[in-house]
């Protein structure tokens, strides 16, 4: 969930007559630059995780925790609740590995606190430490395609998933070229997960940049990770061998090379303010790690696939394992989601759980807080049907900063503090102020502008529930 001020500038005022000309020129150029293809003969050497963890230092430790633990479960987890702990995890892993990283994100951008965990890599892979690094292709444009330039160095492997034909030049560049394919353009890869040795795995929302970290200036994300270790990181690292080895997983030397991606380097800035400094690395065995059980949840690769629509694919989702676990709860399900979009089957689950007693609350973000606003529509459209059936809807303040029963206890000083409660009074919604905040009640978006709350209304009966 971001944390963040909003402000929102005036629309921009129309071009001149004469510039429209000079407008269709410039679309009718990316509209043909989006017709480039994608390479038809690819050369993807099959490869799969380390198949004997224990033969590591980080495998013998866990093997060790498991012992000392005195359980019969198989799989264990520690929780992350702050963004220099989530820093200094990946950092830890990184430097603790001997043998193989894997690394799947849906992006990495380029700032000062990604250096250090490149320069961290490097030097792993110096060490001899295999590394496979699998990487949405869409943010890979401007100077966040720097991070491909790792493709071409000794022990690491970097492929692009589901890649786009069109132009890196931007994100606007981008997206203009890849028009006439927006089937592909919306099927993003947003796995996440940092694999050391098949044997401790990090996993949560984050991708890898400064405001994951709770270093950017402006605003930032809030976000629980979470640690395992055993039996549940080997299902994490067959889940990526299934994308690593999926024809969509293309080497970045077969659609850039080095050169090209040298030559979108933007000129040298000037340096930002300084910051105070995370931690190089943190003692991971200090965390409170619980051994239970476990199960993984993940969408096949071919789900992305441009004939996913295909009914027999659309079965075994991530959402389908979700809503079996759901229908387990008893006497409580609580939800914590930074994008979310019920759906019907999930509405009739939730019908189904109030009807036995089960109490449903979620945690989401609020419209002021969302960084994808077309997300906000899909759960705006339930949040009035979820208010009648006596759910209990959260969501997270813009200027708030900040599973399992500690997960809870993590979450609820936000639900308490951090988040407005939404009500529904005589069939109207009331945004309820957080506690002990000098902020009001309100019956509109709180912390939006009127602009911005038309134009989501105007645009939300027009985009399916799949879209976003």
């Amino acid at each position: 969930m971001r944390s963040t001020t909003a402000s929102y500038p005036a629309l921009p005022a129309l071009p001149h007559p004469g510039a429209w000309r000079w407008l269709y020129l410039a679309l009718a150029w990316f509209w043909m630059s989006g017709c480039a293809a994608l390479p038809t003969t690819v050369a993807r050497p099959v490869s799969t995780a380390l198949a004997s963890p224990s033969e590591t230092r980080l495998g013998q430790l866990v093997q060790a925790r498991a012992a000392t633990a005195g359980t019969r479960n198989d799989s264990g987890f520690a929780l992350v609740g702050s963004a220099e702990l989530a820093f200094t995890s990946r950092m830890t892993l990184i430097k603790a590995a001997q043998k193989t990283l894997d690394i799947q994100y849906y992006a990495i951008f380029a700032d000062t606190t990604t250096e250090r965990l490149v320069d961290a890599l490097r030097e792993a892979a110096g060490r001899g430490v295999r590394i496979r690094i699998l990487l949405d292709d869409f943010n890979t444009s401007g100077k966040n395609a720097q991070v491909l330039q790792l493709a071409f160095e000794k022990n690491i492997e970097l492929r692009l998933f589901n890649p786009l034909p069109g132009g890196r030049g931007s994100m606007t560049l981008r997206i203009l070229s890849s028009l006439k394919d927006t089937a592909r353009m919306q099927r993003r890869m947003h796995n996440k997960m940092l694999v050391a040795d098949n044997a401790v795995a990090i996993t949560g929302g984050r991708n890898l940049g400064e405001t994951y970290f709770g270093q950017s200036e402006g605003s930032n994300f809030v976000d629980i990770d979470v640690l395992s270790a055993g039996r549940i990181v080997r299902d994490l690292s067959r889940s990526f061998d299934q994308y690593w080895n999926n024809p969509l997983a293309y080497p970045v030397q077969s659609l850039m090379t080095a050169k090209e991606i040298e030559a979108l380097k933007p000129p040298a800035a000037s340096a930002p303010p300084a910051r105070p400094a995370l931690p190089d690395s943190s003692d991971l065995s200090l965390l409170a790690w619980t051994w239970a059980p476990s199960a993984l949840l993940v969408d096949k690769p071919s789900k992305i696939a441009a004939d996913a629509d295909d009914v027999q694919e659309a079965q075994d989702t991530a959402v389908d394992g979700l809503l079996q676990l759901m229908a387990q709860a008893k006497t409580e399900l609580l939800i914590v989601s930074p994008y979310f979009v019920p759906g019907q089957r999930m509405m009739k689950q939730f019908a189904d759980l109030r009807r036995r007693g089960v109490r449903v609350r979620v945690l989401t973000n609020s419209l002021a807080s969302n960084d994808a606003p077309a997300a906000h529509v899909g759960y705006a459209r339930y949040r009035q049907a979820l208010l009648v059936m006596g759910i209990e809807l959260y969501e997270m303040r813009a200027e708030h900063a900040g599973t399992s029963a500690e997960a809870a206890r993590m979450i609820e000083p936000a639900l308490a503090r951090g988040a407005y409660r939404v009500e529904l009074v005589n069939e109207e919604l009331v945004w309820r102020a957080p506690q002990g905040s000098a902020l009001k009640d309100s019956t509109s978006e709180p912390d939006t502008s009127l602009g911005l709350r038309f134009i989501l209304r105007l645009l939300g009966p027009l985009a399916p529930d799949e879209m976003l």
